[in-house]
């Protein structure tokens, strides 16, 4: 498992967003929980579902060798005055 933790601090309600991109698709399957499904593995995400707000996006993408592909985003929103990240990630 991976714990990912991040803690922030302001005077006035910053607009926080942590992004996590990936090319293999991602799925919100519950409050704070997300899946990373890829062909052989997956990983799962947890965070605290009270404080941060997913929204998964897509993006075109051009590889290097000019074929297309989709970029994969989980967006997780907070706008507070303080706020503690912590994301734990495992696979499945």
């Amino acid at each position: 498992m991976l714990t990912l933790r991040d803690r922030f601090g302001a005077q006035a309600p910053p607009d926080i967003t942590e992004r996590f991109m990936s090319f293999a698709p991602i799925e919100v399957t519950a409050p704070g929980e997300a899946l990373i499904r890829g062909d052989t593995a997956a990983l799962r995400l947890h965070c605290d579902a009270s404080a941060w707000q997913p929204r998964v996006n897509h993006y075109p993408h051009v590889r290097q060798d000019a074929t297309g592909t989709t970029v994969h985003s989980l967006d997780l929103r907070h706008t507070g005055a303080t706020a503690h990240f912590e994301l734990r990630a495992h696979p499945e």
